[in-house]
């Protein structure tokens, strides 16, 4: 039995309108994107927020190209305040919290490679410099995407997430939820 579902009410972050409800992840979700995102060109952004129930809890979130894991947005665990938040590997030396953090990922594609960008907790009144990044990882070629997966650690003992959105700009995955537009995917 797989306890993951949905549970009442909506964390909340300076600067982003969140409503609804929240996602109690106590296991691997895999969602197919409408289009492929990606490629030699443009910018994708990636928003959310996450906190754990208790102690040794871990959660990502994945970008899959078919089968094929291409980044690991996010990845964090919660282990007795031991546990780093990193981006596809590269360790930010931020501890991971029981508490709400909020996640802001960019990724620049350009024909020499992909660079991807983490935040951790950052201000959302203007978009963030890439220079304050709490994490920065380069690739020398250039990927694209069409799953997202949000990976949670099992056990009687959730990872909430809430208000994923992935957009095109920093201020698509800001906007207030309402009606579908083309340019943001909103997963809940």
């Amino acid at each position: 039995d797989d306890p993951s579902g949905i549970s009442a009410g909506s964390t909340s972050w300076p600067g982003l309108v969140s409503h609804g409800n929240k996602l109690a992840l106590f296991r691997e979700i895999t969602r197919s994107l409408g289009q492929t995102v990606g490629g030699t060109n443009g910018t994708v952004w990636c928003a959310s927020m996450f906190y754990a129930t208790n102690n040794k809890r871990s959660a990502a979130i994945r970008f899959y190209s078919g089968t094929t894991k291409m980044l690991e947005v996010l990845s964090y665990r919660t282990t007795s305040n031991t546990g780093t938040i990193k981006l596809d590997a590269v360790d930010t030396g931020i501890l991971a919290k029981v508490s709400q953090q909020f996640f802001l990922v960019r990724v620049d594609f350009s024909p020499a490679g992909n660079t991807a960008y983490l935040w951790v907790d950052p201000n959302l009144a203007s978009e963030p410099s890439i220079a304050t990044a709490s994490a920065t990882k380069t690739y020398a070629t250039n990927w694209t995407f069409n799953k997202v997966q949000l990976g949670g650690s099992g056990g009687s003992q959730a990872s909430m997430l809430d208000e994923i959105r992935i957009g095109t700009t920093f201020k698509d995955v800001l906007k207030p939820i309402g009606p579908p537009e083309q340019t943001v995917v909103v997963i809940r």
